[in-house]
C-alpha cells in the first residue's frame, strides 16, 4: 500500500541497522583502541619471558636433578608450560574484570564530562570472555616457550654443582643476523625520511630495525650501563648497581627492551605531531593567500550559505571574495569528493601549484587535476574524463590543468562553479576565502566581516593565526589520547622492572647477606638496587628515544600525501619523556630494594 520508494519494515530491522551503523562509525576507535592493546601485549609478553628466564635459571639445580633421577625433557617442557597455562588463566580472569571495572569507570567519566551513554546495562558478550581468556594463555604460553624450552636442555650434571652456571655468552650468529636487520632497516628508514610518501619503506624499516636492536641489545647493554652510569661509579653503592646492571646483559636487555617499546612509540607520536602541526602553519602560509577563511562553526553542519559570500563583497574594505564547494562524484568506477571554485577570484586568494594548464580555463566543462592522479591515470590537458553526478548522471570533462598542492583544497578533482551549480542541487559553501584590500589590516577586516555576519552565529571567521591555533589543539587532543594509552604500556614495562629487580634480589639472597655481614648498611642496599634499576630504565630510555625519533621521522615522510608537508623533530619533549621515564626506576625499585635491605643476615650467609 506503501508509494514507490517506500518500504515497511519491522523495529527489529531498525534497531539492527542502527546497530550496524553506530558498529561502523565507532570502527576506527575500535581499531586504535585494538591497536594499543595490541602494544601493551606486546610489552607484558616481553616481561613473561624475562620472568620465566630468571625461574628457569634459578630453578636450574632442581631441574638438573629431576633430569637425574629419571625426568625426561617433554615433562620439564611440560611442567614450565603448566605454569605459565594456570597464570595465563588468572591473568585473563584478572584482566577480565578489571576491563569490566575500567569500562564502568570510563562510562562514569564520559557522563561527568556531558557524554552521556544509552542507559542500558554493560554488554558481556561470551566471544569477549572466550576472547580475554584465549589471548591471555595464548600470549603467556608463547611468552614462556622459549624459557621452557631451555629448561629442558639443562644437563643432569648441572645438580652436582654448587655455584651458579656463568652467565652465557651472544652467539655469533645472533649478532651477524641482528646486524645485518639493523643496517637494513636503518636504509628503510633512511630512503623513507629522504623521500616522500615512502610508506612501505618506513613500515618495514620499523619493524627491521626494531628486530636487529632486539638481537643486538644484549651486546649494546654493557657498553651503554658503562656510559650511562659512569657518573654514579665513583660511590660505593652506584658502582655497585653499575656492576649489577652489566651482570645479566640477556635480562637487563630484555628487561629494558619493554620499555623501549613503549617509550620509542610516545615518542614517534609525538615527532609525527609536531609535524602535523608545523605543517600546517606552513600550509597556511604557502597556499592561502587570504587574510580571512570562514567555515561552518561546527563540524556536524553542511557548510555556510551562500549568502554570506554577498554580505562579505558589500564589505568596501574586502577586496577578493571567493567561495568553495563540495559534492561526491564517481570518477573511474570510484566515489570521491570534488571541490568547486571560482575560477575568476581563486588565484588572488589561494595558490593550487598549477603545474599545467590554467585555472582560469575552468568552465562549465572543465576539470582540474591534481598532478599524481594525471600521472596515475595517464591523462594529460586535453584528456577527456567522465564524472558521475548523482542528479545529473554521466558528463564529459575535459582536463584544463593540473596541480600539485592539494592540502587546501582536500581533494585531486576541482571544477568551477559553474560545473557544480548545474550538477548539484546543494548551495552551501564549504569555505569562504576573503582578501583585504591593500593597506586594510587582517584585524580590521575580520572585525567588519563579524559584524557584518552577526545575523549568521553558525560561520566561524578565523585568520591564519586562529586556524593554526585550532589545528594545533585538535592535534594535542588528539595526542593527549594517545599519551594516555602508551602510557599504559610504558607503566607496564616499568612493572616488568619492578619483577625483574624482586627476582633478582630473590636470587642474590647470600650475596647480600654478605655484604650486609662485612658493613654495608641498609641503605646501601637500597640504594645500589634503585641505582641498578635507574641504569635499566635509563638503558631502555636511550634506546626508546633513539628509535622513537628515528621511526617518527620516517612516518612523517612516509605520510606527505596526508598532508604532512613537514618534518618537525622536537627535542625537549623527547628528551623530557626519557628522562622521566630514567626517574621512574627510582620508583620501581622501591619494594625490591626494602625488600633487599630487609634480607636476614644469618640466614642469608647459611642459605645454600
Amino acid at each position: 500500500m506503501l508509494p514507490a520508494g517506500l518500504e515497511a519494515v519491522t523495529g527489529a530491522t531498525v534497531v539492527g541497522e542502527a546497530s550496524k551503523s553506530v558498529q561502523s562509525a565507532l570502527g576506527m576507535f575500535t581499531k586504535i583502541f585494538l591497536g594499543f592493546a595490541a602494544v601493551s601485549l606486546l610489552v607484558g609478553s616481553f616481561i613473561i619471558w624475562n620472568t620465566f628466564s630468571v625461574l628457569v635459571a634459578q630453578r636450574g639445580r632442581e631441574h638438573a636433578l629431576l633430569r637425574a633421577i629419571g625426568a625426561g625433557r617433554r615433562q620439564i617442557l611440560a611442567s614450565v608450560l603448566t605454569e605459565a597455562l594456570v597464570v595465563g588463566l588468572v591473568a585473563a580472569a584478572l584482566g577480565l574484570g578489571l576491563g569490566l571495572a575500567v569500562a564502568a569507570g570510563l562510562r562514569g567519566l564520559l557522563g561527568a564530562v556531558g557524554m552521556e551513554m544509552p542507559s542500558t546495562a554493560l554488554q558481556l558478550h561470551p566471544r569477549t570472555v572466550l576472547a580475554a581468556f584465549a589471548v591471555g594463555v595464548l600470549v603467556t604460553l608463547v611468552a614462556a616457550l622459549v624459557p621452557a624450552w631451555r629448561a629442558t636442555r639443562i644437563a643432569p650434571i648441572a645438580a652436582l654443582r654448587e655455584a651458579a652456571a656463568p652467565v652465557k655468552g651472544i652467539a655469533r650468529a645472533r649478532v651477524v643476523a641482528g646486524g645485518l636487520l639493523l643496517a637494513g632497516g636503518v636504509a628503510g628508514l633512511a630512503r623513507a625520511i629522504s623521500a616522500d610518501s615512502q610508506t612501505a619503506a618506513a613500515g618495514l624499516g620499523t619493524l627491521a630495525t626494531f628486530a636487529g636492536v632486539l638481537m643486538l641489545a644484549p651486546v649494546a647493554v654493557r657498553p651503554l650501563v658503562r656510559v650511562l652510569g659512569a657518573p654514579i661509579s665513583r660511590s660505593v653503592t652506584g658502582g655497585m648497581g653499575r656492576l649489577n646492571a652489566a651482570r645479566s646483559p640477556r635480562r637487563t636487555a630484555s628487561t629494558a627492551t619493554a620499555l623501549v617499546i613503549g617509550l620509542a612509540l610516545v615518542v614517534a607520536v609525538t615527532v609525527v605531531a609536531s609535524s602535523i602541526k608545523a605543517s600546517v602553519g606552513d600550509v597556511l602560509d604557502r597556499a592561502s593567500k587570504a587574510d580571512l577563511i570562514l567555515k561552518a562553526g561546527s563540524q556536524f553542519a553542511a557548510g555556510i550559505p551562500a549568502g554570506v559570500a554577498d554580505k562579505l563583497r558589500a564589505l568596501p574594505e574586502a577586496g577578493t571574495v571567493s567561495e568553495m564547494r563540495w559534492g561526491m562524484a564517481r570518477i573511474d568506477g570510484t566515489t570521491a569528493p570534488v571541490a568547486a571554485i571560482d575560477p575568476a577570484t581563486v588565484d588572488r586568494v589561494a595558490d593550487l601549484g598549477v603545474a599545467s594548464g590554467s585555472v582560469g580555463a575552468l568552465g562549465a566543462d572543465g576539470i582540474l587535476l591534481s598532478a599524481d592522479i594525471a600521472k596515475a591515470k595517464g591523462l594529460r590537458v586535453g584528456s577527456p574524463l567522465t564524472v558521475t553526478f548523482a542528479q545529473t548522471g554521466d558528463h564529459r570533462l575535459r582536463v584544463i590543468g593540473t596541480f600539485t598542492d592539494t592540502t587546501l583544497i582536500g581533494t585531486p578533482y576541482v571544477v568551477g562553479l559553474d560545473t557544480y551549480n548545474a550538477n548539484f542541487s546543494d548551495r552551501l559553501d564549504i569555505a569562504v576565502l576573503v582578501a583585504a584590500k591593500d593597506g586594510v589590516g587582517t584585524a580590521r577586516i575580520k572585525q567588519l566581516a563579524t559584524t557584518a555576519l552577526a545575523e549568521y552565529p553558525n560561520v566561524a571567521i578565523s585568520d591564519a593565526g586562529d586556524l593554526k591555533e585550532t589545528q594545533r589543539k585538535s592535534v594535542d587532543q588528539l595526542l593527549g589520547m594517545v599519551y594516555v594509552m602508551l602510557l599504559l604500556a610504558v607503566v607496564i614495562a616499568l612493572l616488568g622492572v619492578v619483577n625483574t629487580l624482586a627476582l633478582s634480589v630473590l636470587e642474590r639472597t647470600r650475596e647480600l647477606g654478605l655484604l650486609r655481614a662485612v658493613g654495608m648498611t641498609r641503605r646501601q642496599v637500597r640504594s645500589a638496587v634503585r641505582w641498578e634499576a635507574v641504569l635499566i630504565a635509563a638503558v631502555g630510555a636511550v634506546l626508546g628515544l633513539v628509535l622513537g625519533l628515528a621511526f617518527g621521522a620516517a612516518f612523517s615522510r612516509a605520510l606527505a600525501s596526508l598532508g604532512i608537508v613537514t618534518v618537525d623533530v622536537p627535542i625537549a619533549q623527547p628528551v623530557v619523556c626519557a628522562l622521566v621515564a630514567a626517574l621512574a626506576g627510582v620508583v620501581a625499585a622501591i619494594a625490591p630494594a626494602r625488600r633487599a635491605a630487609k634480607v636476614d643476615i644469618l640466614r642469608a650467609v647459611v642459605a645454600e
